[in-house]
């Protein structure tokens, strides 16, 4: 009886703990970027902003940054479309499509997984009962020896994992394109970079030029 138990104890206690482990660190991950996004600047009922609606009337179209982090946060590339910023919001929208359709992918083939894994077991046990086999101990015994329905729940526990991963960095995605939307709004009023140029002065002097657009 001691034997049964240290087969079961060994062949299903690691895989749960290592399931758990990987879990707990993709929920500390996860609960981690939602504090930081929750810091952002956001002004309170009631409180002023620093620059009240500067940066709203000159970003494009009047959105704030944090229209625009909802946007994108939300819709990929939304809210980056409203502030002009169109090459970084196109990047998100193939970044989380990519990831949507291979979170989808993952999905379906944990589903085919755990079909397959139902069905071996239930053939097991259906040859078991035609055996006469009633103790539980030793179908599960027979169960847990059994080297094919080892393998379907090692490839269930894989599939499993890759859908939780593809999960995880999917929200990461979301929450990173609503964050990078916000800063595109907040710097779309600045000016455009400085321009240096340099001539040649008289003699062996040089002029250096530099010129500063401001907003109009």
């Amino acid at each position: 009886m001691a034997s049964i138990h240290a087969i079961r104890a060994r062949h299903v206690d690691p895989r749960r703990t290592c399931g758990a482990t990987r879990r707990s660190s993709r929920l500390a991950a996860a609960g981690a970027l939602l504090l930081v996004v929750a810091a952002l600047p956001v002004p309170l009922a009631g409180q002023e902003a620093p620059v009240p609606d500067s940066v709203a009337a000159l970003v494009p179209g009047g959105i704030s940054p944090r229209g625009a982090f909802l946007r994108s946060a939300f819709v990929p590339g939304w809210g980056h479309a409203a502030v002009g910023s169109f090459d970084r919001g196109a990047f998100y929208v193939a970044a989380q499509g990519a990831t949507a359709f291979t979170l989808v992918r993952s999905w379906k083939r944990l589903t085919d997984a755990e079909e397959r894994l139902a069905f071996r077991e239930r053939i097991l046990r259906s040859d078991l009962a035609a055996e006469g086999i009633t103790d539980l101990e030793e179908i599960q015994m027979r169960l847990d020896n059994d080297e094919i329905l080892a393998d379907l729940r090692g490839l269930e526990e894989a599939r499993r994992q890759q859908r939780e991963d593809w999960l995880a960095l999917g929200i990461f995605l979301m929450l990173l394109s609503g964050a990078d939307a916000y800063v595109s709004a907040h710097l779309a009023h600045f000016p455009a970079p400085l321009e240096i140029d340099a001539r040649a002065g008289e003699g062996e002097r040089m002029d250096l030029f530099v010129r500063i657009p401001l907003p109009s």
